[in-house]
């Protein structure tokens, strides 16, 4: 039961969001599949910029190059983040040893 709250949890923590140039962008599967297509076509030299980009919180914005690049590294580490909490959460139940001790830890951080 608790590995399925830390799941749940750790997908909630991805699909939370991460904040660039004071916006806050998505982080769902979707988003992060647009970010890799985006992150695609600036290394193949295919877009420069992209106009007209809806963030999270709803405004249009204009993206450069560097923007994507910039974001797409932000959304790597926010997911790498959220798996390593994931991992040492899945550590501490593997190591509880009572019910006790299981109960004690902590989702919601």
């Amino acid at each position: 039961e608790k590995i399925a709250v830390i799941r749940q949890k750790e997908i909630d923590k991805i699909n939370s969001g991460i904040t660039y140039n004071g916006h806050t962008f998505d982080t769902d599967e979707k988003a992060q599949k647009f970010i890799t297509s985006l992150m695609t076509a600036v290394n193949a030299g295919i877009i420069t910029e992209l106009e007209g980009f809806t963030t999270f919180d709803g405004v249009d914005i204009t993206l450069t190059s560097n923007d994507i690049v910039n974001i797409s590294g932000l959304l790597l580490l926010h997911v790498a983040t959220c798996h390593a909490w994931k991992r040492g959460k899945y550590a501490l139940v593997d190591d509880a040893t009572t019910r006790e001790e299981l109960e004690a830890i902590v989702v919601n951080d």
